[in-house]
């Protein structure tokens, strides 16, 4: 199919006038055999020697830098790439930054290929200051250039790249980064609110096919995570609302809500299984994703394999120290929490919901803990007794609770 496609493109090539090629060929990539093809492909493809080459590619490149799409923006770098090389995608970056700003990310991955940190750390600074900083591939983007910055020893520009990956993709990852290091998050990490501020909300005007245009916009269970993470603890507590009867937390934020402050009370330095229970409801699904590790992220890699934790954990730990709170607050906070999670565990063990057994009985088990930590001796066996007693034939629940409180 493939060898067929670049045949069709050839023989398109061979028969139009000179004019028309490159609007005509540009219209078969919207058809599905042809939208992974690489046009230089055509020009080896047939028997004979395509004539005019020159004028088709300045009219190929015309062409696609005033179409939007991740088609066209790929076809573009390649065309550049071929054409004119890695300084003329540069070039071609500068002049079309609001059409294709995905093009200084190529560029970045071009100079990476031989190591070229300044370079990249160039490109970067360029690019963060052509961008719309609302959209999120300046983010990909700041990243490399934090790398880069990393890998130079440029500590200063590193967390401002940092920050400004927050700043166009505004998630709880991006945010807890920027408390990696302790000179970042007091310059950038106490700075959050500014973001949340000017929040852009789900606005289907702000919304594109075409992922290089793909727009900052916080979804309201995003923003109430980084509501919780920039300090606005009472605001969180409000809207982490118990359903009637205890039950579809699936469809409330109280499933996050309850398990952020249950997180944020637990004391201890390592995670118990419960904690660590909690904590992976709510962490980071992508861990490990990115090969291309900041300085400062590669330590925080070698602490979690070391206390084999998360590197959720070690960020959460990190920011946690730039939040204290009273005791008196912690333990106002504790007895909601305690209440709802008697609630919640009333309601699916009477029910016989077997499949949550286990959530509840991690929860009650990080109720106990926070309680002994906060020095009630014997919390942790006192609810197992309390639970135990309350639904004696419940065996399959009991065992979970053995699990956990035992």
């Amino acid at each position: 199919m493939k060898h067929l496609a670049l045949l069709t493109l050839y023989a398109d090539y061979q028969v139009l006038p000179a004019k028309e090629r490159a609007r005509d060929i540009y219209l078969y990539f919207s058809s599905s055999a042809f939208t992974k093809l690489h046009l230089e492909e055509m020009f080896h493809v047939g028997r004979e020697e395509l004539e005019e080459t020159e004028q088709f590619w300045e009219d190929w490149i015309d062409l696609l830098k005033a179409k939007n799409g991740d088609i066209e923006a790929r076809l573009l770098k390649e065309a550049v790439l071929y054409c004119r090389g890695i300084d003329g995608l540069h070039e071609m970056a500068r002049e079309n930054a609001s059409v294709h700003p995905s093009l200084y990310l190529s560029v970045m991955e071009q100079y990476e290929k031989g190591h070229l940190y300044d370079e990249i750390e160039n490109v970067g600074e360029d690019a963060l200051s052509k961008i719309n900083a609302n959209l999120r591939i300046r983010s990909e983007i700041a990243l490399k250039a934090a790398f880069a910055a990393s890998c130079l020893n440029h500590e200063e520009k590193m967390m401002q790249f940092c920050w400004e990956s927050f700043v166009s993709d505004s998630t709880v990852k991006n945010y807890l980064r920027l408390f990696g290091t302790e000179k970042m998050a007091e310059t950038y990490g106490m700075c959050g609110k500014e973001i949340l501020s000017n929040r852009l909300k789900g606005n289907t005007d702000l919304r594109y096919n075409h992922s290089e245009l793909n727009h900052n916009v916080i979804g309201d269970y995003e923003y109430y995570r980084l509501v919780f993470y920039t300090g606005g603890f009472n605001a969180i507590k409000n809207i982490s609302k118990n359903p009637k009867g205890s039950l579809g937390w699936s469809g409330s934020f109280i499933d996050e809500g309850i398990r952020l402050f249950l997180l944020y009370l637990y004391e201890y330095p390592l995670p118990s299984k419960a904690a660590k229970s909690i904590s992976s409801c709510i962490g980071f699904p992508d861990e490990n994703q990115r090969k291309d590790l900041l300085k400062f992220e590669t330590e925080i890699q070698r602490e979690c394999q070391e206390h084999k934790v998360t590197e959720f954990w070690n960020y959460f730990q990190r920011w946690k120290k730039y939040f204290p709170m009273e005791r008196a607050e912690r333990e106002k906070y504790l007895t909601w929490a305690e209440n709802i999670v008697y609630k919640r565990a009333d309601a699916i063990v009477s029910g016989q919901h077997r499949s949550h057994y286990g959530e509840v009985a991690g929860l009650l088990a990080i109720v106990g803990e926070i309680k002994e930590d906060m020095g009630i001796q014997g919390a942790k066996r006192c609810i197992y007794e309390q639970y135990r007693k309350k639904f004696p034939r419940h065996s399959s629940f009991q065992g979970e609770m053995r699990d956990y409180l035992g």
